[in-house]
């Protein structure tokens, strides 16, 4: 319908996405649990993936992870994190060598050892009243996404996905 301010939004989107390249230094920054899950779908489903692309997948997911988003922003304490568990043989039975070898490496520049999981909370500790308000701000709310995603015509659940119930 070339909705001049969806463009907007996207183009501010991609900005910001382009800005956390930089000062990160990895393009995947800002993947997050919804191109996570969409991914888990695409490696181990198999015979049973439902056929869906990735945006589309990732567009289900969003919801999900929304409804976490706003279960965190509605408690006065903030979230905690632990040190990062990775299972290296299991990936590689999953996964294969190659893949899996390549997934540890992504992986582990974002994991958290026990140290860094105790520094993370106690900043995010101190930060939370003034970070929950500033995010709250830019939460959009699991309604409107749904609202958003049913006027494309897409499908706003893993059973409209097709994916099935048991995976």
């Amino acid at each position: 319908e070339h909705d001049i301010e969806a463009n907007g939004y996207l183009y501010r989107v991609l900005t910001l996405c382009g800005l956390g390249i930089s000062f990160t230094g990895v393009s995947n920054h800002g993947s997050m649990g919804e191109h996570q899950i969409s991914h888990y779908i695409d490696c181990f489903a198999g015979e049973r993936h439902p056929g869906t692309l990735h945006g589309t997948q990732v567009g289900v997911a969003s919801l999900t992870m929304a409804r976490l988003q706003q279960a965190m922003l509605a408690s006065d304490k903030p979230p905690m994190v632990k040190a990062t568990n990775i299972d290296p043989d299991d990936m590689v039975r999953r996964m294969g060598p190659a893949v899996a070898a390549q997934c540890l490496d992504e992986l582990r520049k974002k994991a958290f050892d026990e140290t860094a999981a105790a520094a993370f909370n106690e900043r995010l500790q101190e930060l939370w009243p003034t970070l929950r308000q500033e995010l709250k701000q830019f939460m959009v709310p699991v309604d409107e996404m749904q609202r958003l995603l049913k006027s494309t015509g897409g499908p706003i659940s893993a059973a409209e996905l097709g994916t099935p119930a048991d995976f």
